[in-house]
């Protein structure tokens, strides 16, 4: 059983304050109940602006499940199933796997389709935009060159393979429906439903107030940021920005059934595939991750890029949230990690 007042303010600050730090940690239970926030680095170093709770923070691969939810709520309006293939919501364009993956097979990630971005072979993602300019990425169909003409990675249901280019079609998905583009309809389906008011998708050259800007170290002389090293705004697999109350807002939404009707929801983060690379215990369901607990799951978002992460997860059986925002690549990890082991003790 976890239980919030079991961990103190002190105890969060003495277990990073040797890590070195920057972002934001929330602890909160679901609903409007009184919550542990944390704030620790800087949000700007060159004037030495520090992070505050309210600060938003780029979520990289952890804005997948809004995309997942938004496909959910189209399928919920009979728009598509699950088994719908590509080729089928798709007329604008071909793709040579159009007609073999599914809807669904892309939700979690066992489509096979190849990847612009093979996170199995690749880990510099930054080295992405070296050759091609990355404030030309601007849309959903920008990315589609990088790896529609590519093989496929596996045959599509033979296993989970993660692919960011599977959610990139979900997103074109999204557009092909609405007729609309794909970031105006996750704020008109997400973020407006659940009260998510400083969140969304904003582009790197023009972020609004109180926004950590990424760093690429996390030695806080180093001014580098990752202007040059992700994509001008962000689409269907990563890049949105949020606060660890927008997060907060989204869980106690989601799970209240503001999004999805109950019985979709249950399918959305019901388990769907397991996830043999990480250890038995780690799951799929349709853009969340999902472990077993003592019996329980626990349902996760995680994501990371140059000057980028978070984690964020919810213990269903307790009613309890914890979002971790940083803006370095390996910050929210760590630090998700040390506090999760102190939350759930084995």
């Amino acid at each position: 059983m976890i239980d919030i007042a079991d961990i103190s303010a002190e105890d969060i600050a003495r277990l990073v304050g040797e890590t070195g730090f920057s972002g934001v940690i929330s602890l909160a239970p679901l609903g409007n109940w009184p919550s542990l926030d944390l704030a620790f680095g800087l949000a700007e170093r060159s004037h030495r602006v520090p992070n505050t709770v309210e600060t938003r923070f780029a979520m990289a691969s952890g804005c997948k499940i809004f995309t997942a939810m938004v496909v959910g709520s189209l399928i919920q309006e009979g728009m598509i199933g699950l088994d719908t293939t590509l080729a089928e919501c798709v007329r604008s364009r071909q793709f040579h796997f159009g007609s073999m993956v599914t809807v669904g097979q892309l939700l979690n990630h066992t489509a096979g389709v190849p990847d612009y971005f093979d996170e199995e072979l690749e880990s510099d993602y930054g080295a992405l935009w070296r050759d091609r300019p990355c404030y030309r990425m601007a849309s959903v169909r920008d990315f589609l060159p990088l790896f529609e003409n590519a093989p496929m990675k596996a045959p599509p249901g033979q296993g989970f393979n993660y692919c960011n280019a599977g959610f990139v079609l979900l997103g074109l998905v999204i557009e092909e429906l609405t007729g609309r583009d794909f970031r105006e309809v996750v704020a008109e389906r997400i973020f407006g439903p659940c009260g998510m008011v400083r969140s969304g998708y904003f582009a790197m050259d023009a972020l609004p107030d109180n926004t950590a800007l990424g760093y690429l170290s996390e030695d806080e002389s180093d001014r580098r940021t990752n202007i040059y090293s992700v994509p001008l705004i962000g689409g269907g697999d990563g890049g949105a920005f949020t606060t660890v109350q927008d997060m907060r807002l989204f869980w106690t939404s989601l799970l209240a059934g503001r999004v999805l009707a109950r019985d979709w929801l249950d399918r959305f983060l019901a388990s769907s595939v397991q996830v043999a690379e990480r250890d038995a215990s780690w799951h799929y369901g349709r853009g969340v991750w999902l472990r077993q607990e003592r019996g329980n799951w626990v349902v996760s978002v995680e994501g990371s890029d140059p000057g980028a992460s978070m984690e964020s997860q919810v213990w269903r059986g307790e009613g309890v949230i914890l979002t971790v925002l940083s803006n370095t690549a390996d910050g929210a990890a760590r630090v998700n990690e040390m506090l999760t082991a102190k939350l759930s003790p084995t």
